[in-house]
């Protein structure tokens, strides 16, 4: 549950990948975002890990008459090669707990990625064996025994997805309340 929770407050989801922005950082942190955007600016990492891992942008922010904000999403390499620059208790305590998250969410996305094939899979199965029954009636006899069973492993397959479709979800909705 520690894992969800961190996840809910430091990562989300874009384009199918885990990341986090430099007002994320900040918060949890507990610094200026402008301190965060600044130590973004001074890393000294190569012109290619910098084009990988962080992409700035502009928010409108509604806190300064509606002033565009420059914002900075940064990749799980990219948040920890910022962080390990920062020091303190606080800072351990957050570069475990980002880590976390980060590897959190990606087992998630796996986990989702499993479930798609098991369900493709699936379809493929359930597919045959409606085709069997349609041919011939030692078929239909056959697709009465797998229509049983098929449904049994299409209940446990949803229930496992509307898993993972609630924590992407609990995911934008906590992405959408931080911003």
């Amino acid at each position: 549950m520690e894992n969800i929770d961190v996840f809910k407050r430091l990562v989300l989801c874009a384009d199918g990948q885990p990341i986090t922005t430099s007002r994320k950082v900040a918060d949890a942190f507990g610094k200026r975002h402008s301190d965060v955007l600044r130590a973004i600016d001074r890393l000294q990492c190569s012109d290619e890990f910098n084009e990988r891992n962080f992409a700035f942008s502009y928010e409108i922010n509604e806190l300064a008459n509606g002033k565009p904000e420059r914002v900075c999403s940064m990749t799980k390499d990219g948040m920890a090669f910022l962080v390990m620059g920062f020091t303190g208790k606080d800072a351990a305590k957050w570069k475990e707990a980002y880590i976390s998250a980060f590897n959190w969410m990606a087992s998630k996305l796996q986990e989702r990625h499993e479930i798609d094939m098991l369900m493709h899979d699936f379809t493929r199965r359930d597919l045959a064996s409606v085709s069997d029954g349609s041919f011939h009636g030692r078929g239909l006899a056959k697709r009465k025994v797998d229509k049983s069973n098929l449904a049994d492993e299409l209940a446990s397959i949803n229930s496992r997805l509307q898993l993972a479709l609630e924590l992407i979800e609990l995911s934008r909705v906590a992405a959408s309340h931080q911003e």
